[in-house]
């Protein structure tokens, strides 16, 4: 829920949703530009990950049912659910237009493929890369390709949500 999908939020100062993840499935790695993200499982066992900036230590933590973290303003992080079992989690940000980029989309949706290809030092973006990512907007999608074979699953389009 924010200004844009529930107009009565604008002004309030926050944004709130409802995160369902399916078995073995992940947001994936982003961040908010314009607010800070508090996190608390309601079912399930989730993952995360947290960088704030270059030269940090990675923060994991992991959340089960009345557990929260705090993903700092404009800090990557990424949530993952590694079990065969569904999660879900409540995500409130302090901003009601708090901005999302999903890490592996800036790399596919505007910079130019022989510059992000010269930065890593390999092939990483182009067409080929462009299919494979997560359309803005869809939320999860899958995770490992261990989880999946663990809990018996064959992606499909689906990107993971329940």
């Amino acid at each position: 829920m924010n200004a844009a999908t529930f107009p009565a939020a604008r002004g309030n100062g926050m944004t709130l949703a409802m995160l369902d993840l399916g078995p073995c499935s992940k947001l994936p790695p982003h961040y908010h530009p314009r607010a800070t993200n508090y996190v608390v499982a309601v079912l399930g066992n989730t993952t995360t990950h947290m960088y704030e900036e270059n030269g940090a230590r990675l923060v994991t933590e992991i959340l089960t049912p009345g557990k929260a973290t705090i993903f700092p303003q404009a800090s990557m992080h990424i949530m993952v659910n590694n079990t065969c079992e569904n999660a879900q989690l409540v995500s409130a940000l302090d901003a009601d237009d708090a901005g999302t980029q999903n890490f592996g989309n800036v790399f596919t949706n505007g910079f130019p493929s022989d510059l992000v290809n010269a930065a890593f030092g390999q092939d990483i973006a182009g067409a080929a890369t462009a299919v494979k990512m997560v359309p803005v907007g869809t939320g999860s999608n899958w995770g490992t390709a261990a989880c999946l074979k663990r809990c018996g699953i064959t992606p499909t389009d689906t990107y993971g949500s329940i």
